[in-house]
């Protein structure tokens, strides 16, 4: 998301206030988070938030959801960003303009397997 606000947008992420929409104990990759860029902040949840009532509240401008504690919901003062369904044609748009695709998963292994078992690769890509 950070390079499409940056390629399409102009925003640059140190623009912003980023929120982690679960509390810090119950986020994936603990310390992923303790070197950030320079200008770069960073807010986990409280226990009791919600990323949806932070943003029904104004107190934060925008969000988009990935896990239950962190969905949006339409209100008074809250409307999708790009509409719905437009995640495609944004993609399309950022790819056009750039001649990249932006990375969403990875899935990463040891060299050392790969060469032992040169069939993993696609067997780990199968199942994921």
């Amino acid at each position: 998301m950070r390079i499409v606000l940056r390629q399409l947008y102009g925003i640059e992420p140190q623009d912003i206030r980023w929120f982690n929409g679960r509390p810090a104990s119950h986020t994936h990759g603990q310390g992923a988070t303790d070197n950030l860029a320079p200008g770069i902040e960073l807010r986990h949840l409280q226990a009791h938030e919600l990323l949806n009532d932070l943003l029904q509240r104004g107190e934060i401008d925008a969000a988009y959801g990935d896990n239950d504690r962190a969905v949006v919901e339409p209100g008074a003062s809250v409307r999708p960003l790009f509409g719905t369904g437009d995640a495609t044609a944004i993609l399309a748009e950022f790819q056009r303009k750039t001649g990249i695709t932006p990375v969403n998963h990875t899935l990463v292994m040891q060299e050392r397997l790969a060469e032992q078992y040169p069939d993993l690769p696609m067997k780990l890509f199968h199942a994921f």
